[in-house]
């Protein structure tokens, strides 16, 4: 028996070294972790008095471990102003109350540091226990460089803002003065088809009247700055003839075609509708670029044709086609982003 006893010492005692070593390893394990946190962890009792204070919070709020050791934190870290609320939470917390931050995640607040700056923080605070009873737990992560960089956004976007409103302005009071200045000259124009006139005159007198009457569209709508801003351009719906609107164009672009030595011709279908709802500003813009790019870029002797038709279902059509230099397959993509050109 005594034999026994003396193998079951020994057997628990092993057992009560290789726990002790594990106990050890552990604690070691956890202070390595808590030494190198990036996040100030500060471990305090239930009346508040620091009974461990890591590296991380040595560096952010300027005081060394030994000076913290015993003392309460509302010496340390609690701005003046926040003493009262911290002073009610201790209370509530002792007797027994809900906590109103302890076991609540993440909370911002304001701390202090040992040189009596308040600065921003994160904290979270985790109760447990130990030996000797209670302890609370706090991680503390200081975002005075989060706040900074935010409040740097702000800024920059403030800015932003404030350039693209006097952008804004600048167009609204630039293009109300460009308006009287072309009513003028458009005025001056029709004045000029009651003149004598010749054939090739009265041609070029039509390009000008086209072209100022879409720049002085063009204006009235950069006047509506809300309107620009929001990315909604309304189509402003009216009854056209979709043939006579082409042929106005062909008419209007004929001179050009002429001094460029080259054929404009316009092919209508019989079954095009007569009348068509669509805009008539936004239809003869995109026509007349197309029109006056083929005339362009089409040489002596070349053909350009507009043809008029439509869909199976009755959709109206309009295709532009040239013999010029065209375009070739690997820019045809680039051409249609916005302010792309291409050789």
């Amino acid at each position: 028996l005594l034999l026994l006893l003396v193998v079951l010492l020994l057997h628990f005692g092993r057992l009560s070294q290789r726990h002790a070593r594990e106990v050890e390893l552990s604690l070691k394990r956890i202070k390595s972790i808590v030494d190198n946190a990036l996040d100030a962890v500060i471990v305090a009792d239930p009346q508040g008095r620091v009974l461990e204070f890591n590296p991380a919070a040595e560096r952010i709020f300027g005081y060394s471990r030994a000076q913290t050791l015993g003392r309460p934190l509302s010496e340390l870290i609690v701005p003046a102003r926040f003493l009262a609320a911290h002073a009610a939470g201790m209370r509530r917390m002792q007797r027994g109350e809900a906590p109103l931050v302890i076991g609540k995640g993440r909370v911002r607040m304001t701390a202090l540091n040992s040189e009596l700056s308040e600065f921003p923080v994160e904290l979270s605070i985790a109760q447990s226990e130990d030996t000797e009873g209670m302890i609370f737990i706090s991680f503390i992560r200081d975002l005075s460089a989060e706040i900074a960089a935010e409040q740097e956004l702000v800024a920059a976007r403030d800015r932003a803002l404030a350039g693209e409103k006097a952008k804004a302005e600048l167009l609204a009071v630039m293009s109300h003065e460009m308006r009287t200045p072309l009513n003028g000259m458009l005025g001056t124009l029709e004045l000029m088809q009651d003149t004598s006139l010749s054939p090739r005159q009265v041609g070029l007198l039509g390009v000008m009247q086209d072209s100022g009457k879409l720049l002085l569209h063009h204006v009235n709508d950069v006047l509506n700055i809300a309107r620009l801003e929001s990315g909604k351009m309304p189509i402003q719906r009216s009854a056209v003839n979709i043939a006579q609107l082409v042929a106005e164009i062909i008419a209007n672009q004929s001179p050009n075609s002429k001094s460029n030595q080259n054929t404009l011709q316009l092919q209508v279908s019989e079954v095009v509708p007569h009348l068509v709802e669509l805009d008539d500003f936004e239809l003869r813009q995109i026509l007349l670029n197309l029109i006056s790019n083929s005339i362009k870029f089409t040489d002596a002797g070349g053909r350009v044709d507009v043809h008029v038709s439509h869909h199976a279902d009755g959709v109206p059509f309009v295709s532009v086609s040239d013999t010029g230099i065209g375009i070739s397959a690997e820019q045809q993509q680039r051409i249609l982003m916005p302010f792309e050109q291409v050789e």
